[in-house]
């Protein structure tokens, strides 16, 4: 097949790029960061910006996978790019645009969010656009399928919200959880991710106008943390503070905790588990590699912006200790 991937130098992205292209696919990726120097020679790579798309004009695809549309002006400019020129587009879009709507419970089915026609006053920038630019492609005559993920775990991650977790493990104080880490979520493995977009892409037919969620085993925060303590071989030391609590006293709850949410957050596999027969790794195996690979590279990254007010954590940790 003939594929572009709209974003695909990092991350899952990157990881499809290098499962299509080992399956003997011709692969191009378009990104603002091409050329990606750790890609291999055989996969194309061209500069640009999503917002101009001129460079695919007239050409002919077989499969596009969309991973940096975030606007409905962006679906637009895919709308007028693509249609007629390709013969199945992916969209990577989001579990947030559950929260653009109200009434949306988990588990969120597929179809949820646009089953019901009730705006959240005030929503989330990323959920809404997402939401938006799903909604412009449903009502297009373009061969599509969304794929939405949970959070996407792995080697790579450009945003090191494991990374922020593993470093409060391993420095040896308390690791807060608030509201007890009760909350339900999903997580998945990036090379899952990237096995889940080669299942959409491969099987068209049974995916086309179709949104299917991925996804590991549903856990609670706390745990997947105890998981990731174990896994670290450190001895647990975890903390339960109400989230209100933190809030009063100005810190930021996604601060010390970008895995947080004071709701289950839980997407329904359905379509995924019927269409696609989908099947995660085992988490533990997938976090121990995950773990041992930000050990082996410690040195050379970079410290998270949610771990730098770690002082002032610790420093909430003995007030609300005091006041217990």
């Amino acid at each position: 097949m003939k594929i572009l991937i709209l974003g695909g130098t990092k991350f899952f992205g990157r990881e499809f790029a290098l499962l299509a292209r080992r399956k003997g696919h011709d692969v191009t990726v378009f990104s603002r960061r091409a050329p990606a120097p750790d890609l291999p020679r055989a996969i194309k790579q061209i500069r640009g910006l999503r917002q101009n798309l001129s460079f695919a004009a007239g050409q002919k695809w077989d499969f596009v996978l969309d991973n940096i549309c975030y606007l409905p002006e962006d679906m637009k400019e895919a709308l007028r790019i693509f249609d007629g020129n390709i013969r199945h587009y992916a969209f990577v879009s989001s579990g947030d645009v559950h929260l653009a709507v109200n009434g949306a419970k988990s588990p969120f089915s597929e179809t949820a969010a646009h089953n019901l026609s009730e705006r959240r006053g005030k929503m989330d920038a990323y959920g809404k656009g997402k939401f938006e630019a799903e909604k412009i492609l449903i009502a297009s005559s373009l061969p599509y399928t969304i794929v939405r993920f949970p959070i996407v775990i792995g080697e790579g991650d450009p945003k090191y919200r494991l990374f922020s977790y593993l470093l409060r493990i391993w420095d040896g104080a308390p690791v807060i959880l608030p509201d007890g880490g009760k909350y339900k979520r999903r997580f998945i493995y990036v090379k899952d991710a990237a096995e889940a977009l080669y299942k959409v892409m491969t099987n068209r037919q049974k995916t086309a106008r179709k949104i299917f969620h991925f996804g590991d085993k549903a856990v609670s925060l706390k745990s997947f943390i105890r998981i990731c303590f174990k896994l670290s071989g450190a001895r647990e030391n975890i903390i339960s503070i109400p989230s209100v609590w933190i809030k009063a006293r100005g810190y930021e709850v996604a601060t010390a905790n970008p895995y947080f949410n004071p709701f289950d957050y839980v997407l329904g596999l359905n379509n995924a588990k019927r269409i696609l027969a989908w099947r995660h790794s085992p988490m533990k195996k997938w976090l121990k590699k995950t773990i041992g690979c930000y050990r082996l590279h410690l040195a050379a990254l970079t410290i998270p912006e949610s771990y730098k007010n770690r002082k002032k954590e610790i420093e909430l940790i003995k007030q609300y200790k005091r006041l217990s």
